[in-house]
């Protein structure tokens, strides 16, 4: 079949028809349920899709391979001189969780095989074995932990595991059924198994993992550091790990294993400082190439086995594609593959996206293994992106075969045809104050703001304190606090301020010039303010809209000037910190406030010009060449009059 027929919007049909293959493909957790941590045969295929060597080894010795697992290996096994609290120390989605379950599920059991490359069947590979069975792990995932009654679920969570390690190891327990899952009854089942023995060892070594208790609430991370703390003593134990557990001598647990993120860390050391028996291993994030291509492999796997067959939908089907209905789940995986690939430059295609378009990606992500993934996917499924493969037909392009208006309209859009922000975790930055239906200058603008004094390294407080004094209201400020820490660009530290991360505050500050951030916030805010008729909605891929969009986004760059200068409009009633128009002037300009609607229009006019030279939006120009005139001079006078040096100066009421 002619792959090139299926032009645009195969990738967004095959994402409904194939959804729960590419959502196990591209799923956090590859290795079974959350409920246990089961450890995985040697051969297991699924192992090969996640990343082994978090980052490019310098050379293919062996000694490279397994850095992190080889660090924790050293903290958690060896009997002598151990700590029995580990904290797993990574930001936000570096990989922890995955690393933690590959470590207990795969790492640990085959370790001889993996580091020493012994065979299975060895004896020092079988001694390895009989050691391991006697190390009981259980598991408990708090990423949705209950608001109340947090103590409980935990060992709720301990039970369960417990009960499922006992059902497969074949030995007693004491429970029955949820309802024994107290923490009582939890804790007498560990001590007795604690008190086991084998000849005259200790024969049960039991840890604990809490994973995603960055999902906590404070008072419930509180909480949980208080039950380990209970548990394990604040010294170290001068007691050999293997001799027979005494009552009294606290030696019930062997390790606990806290996944945790750094600002988090920094909220709870002043619990955790006085003590010692605690050790950290700081995790590096995954080398994000290495994680797009495990990915990408496991999409065309999962998909390519698929006996699905690929039903187009009725409505998309037109002369052009009708052999839709064609398309196998092998031909589908191929595609989703290579648009996984491509997203990254994984398949070595220089052309397909820009270097500008791929750094304000990377600013978006920081180092977030999670976000990068998330963000890959809404741009190789989505519809735009799709578009590059008009690269065979006879169109005149000069520019990268997907341009970054296209990648970025994929970013903010996915699969839909509009932005929608809870689906994201891009922000739409002239909509995060409190006034939004009537499109209020303050709350328009406190976003935009924000973002600029974060991206000169000013703290939240500080930034908020100066747009407090240059008339920001208190709930437009607080509005724009939620949505930033809600989508994680500044994250709360228990003892004031907050953790920013620069990189993706940046990512936001680039963005917000891109022509397809601007056509889709158009659309987005004159929903908001009651003049949706003002800003229709329009489909990026054709080209025959593209007056309609222009006039549109026109619309928003104007409406967006007359909100920015009426920010300098001066009373001494509305600023009290200001006793003279002089005074108030004077600190906006040492805010270093650029003008927002010139940053935006000059990008805009500089994109749009560049349309006329394209065989499509020349031949929509010329249909109504009197209005893209038209539109071109009022958005060229736009971007003189803002870019005036005194155009932002402040002015009496």
């Amino acid at each position: 079949m002619n792959m090139n027929s299926n032009e645009t919007n195969i990738t967004l049909n095959a994402s409904q028809t194939y959804r729960k293959e590419i959502g196990k493909a591209m799923t956090e957790f590859l290795f079974g349920d959350e409920e246990n941590l089961d450890p995985i045969e040697f051969g297991d295929p699924k192992v090969k899709y996640y990343v082994v060597d978090r980052k490019p080894s310098a050379g293919k010795d062996i000694v490279q391979k397994y850095d992190a697992e080889r660090q924790l290996f050293k903290k958690f096994w060896p009997p002598a001189n151990y700590r029995q609290v580990l904290h797993i120390i990574g930001g936000q989605g570096s990989g922890k969780s995955t690393f933690t379950r590959y470590f207990f599920q795969y790492f640990l059991p085959h370790y001889e095989t993996l580091v020493n490359s012994m065979d299975p069947s060895s004896d020092l590979c079988k001694i390895y074995a009989e050691a391991l069975r006697r190390h009981i792990l259980l598991y408990a995932d708090l990423r949705h932990a209950p608001a109340t009654d947090f103590r409980p679920y935990v060992f709720k969570k301990l039970g369960k595991s417990l009960d499922h390690v006992a059902k497969r190891l074949g030995f007693a327990n004491d429970f029955r059924g949820d309802s024994d899952y107290v923490e009582d009854k939890v804790k007498y089942n560990i001590s007795q198994l604690a008190k086991e023995t084998e000849g005259k060892e200790r024969k049960w070594y039991i840890s604990w993992v809490f994973d995603n208790s960055d999902q906590l609430e404070m008072e419930q991370l509180l909480e949980l550091t208080s039950i380990v703390l209970d548990l394990i003593p604040q010294e170290q134990s001068r007691i050999f790990p293997n001799d027979p557990v005494q009552n009294g001598q606290r030696r019930e647990l062997w390790r606990v294993i806290i996944p945790i993120r750094p600002e988090t860390w920094t909220n709870l050391e002043h619990k955790w400082a006085p003590f010692i028996n605690r050790d950290s291993l700081d995790l590096d994030p995954i080398e994000h190439n290495i994680l797009v291509k495990k990915r990408a492999d496991f999409v065309f796997q999962t998909v390519s086995q698929s006996m699905k067959h690929h039903q187009p939908d009725p409505k998309r089907i037109t002369k052009d594609r009708a052999d839709w209905e064609l398309v196998t789940p092998k031909e589908m995986a191929e595609r989703l593959k290579a648009d996984m690939l491509d997203v990254r430059l994984v398949s070595g295609d220089t052309r397909l996206i820009s270097p500008e378009a791929r750094n304000v990606l990377d600013q978006l992500v920081g180092e977030s293994a999670r976000r990068r993934l998330n963000l890959f996917r809404r741009v190789a499924f989505s519809r735009s992106f799709g578009s590059r493969k008009a690269r065979g037909r006879r169109e005149d392009w000069t520019a990268p075969v997907v341009t970054p208006f296209y990648f970025f309209d994929g970013l903010i859009c996915g699969n839909d045809n509009v932005f929608d922000p809870r689906k994201c975790s891009i922000l739409n930055l002239y909509n995060l104050g409190a006034t939004q239906t009537s499109g209020a200058p303050y709350s328009i603008f406190v976003g935009i703001h924000a973002i600029y004094l974060l991206t000169l390294g000013k703290q939240w407080a500080e930034a908020k304190k100066d747009l407090a004094k240059i008339g920001y209201r208190d709930n437009d400020l607080n509005e724009c606090e939620q949505w930033l820490v809600n989508k994680e660009l500044i994250k709360d530290l228990l003892h004031g301020g907050y953790w920013i991360e620069s990189s993706i505050v940046g990512g936001h500050w680039a963005l917000l010039k891109e022509r397809a951030y601007t056509d889709n916030m158009a659309v987005a805010c004159a929903r908001s303010w009651d003049f949706g008729d003002k800003v229709p909605e329009t489909d990026p891929l054709d080209a025959e809209q593209l007056l309609c969009r222009f006039g549109g986004s026109l619309w928003f760059l104007k409406k967006i000037w007359e909100s920015e200068k009426r920010l300098t409009v001066y009373s001494t009633d509305a600023f009290p910190h200001f006793k003279t128009l002089g005074e108030f002037n004077a600190f906006r300009k040492n805010l270093r406030l650029p003008s927002i609607t010139h940053y935006v229009a000059n990008e805009y006019l500089l994109r749009i010009q560049g349309l006329s030279g394209y065989w499509k939006p020349k031949r929509a120009i010329e249909s109504d060449r009197e209005q893209w005139q038209k539109n071109h001079q009022e958005l060229k006078e736009l971007v003189e009059e803002s870019g005036k040096t005194e155009a932002l100066d402040a002015r009496q009421s």
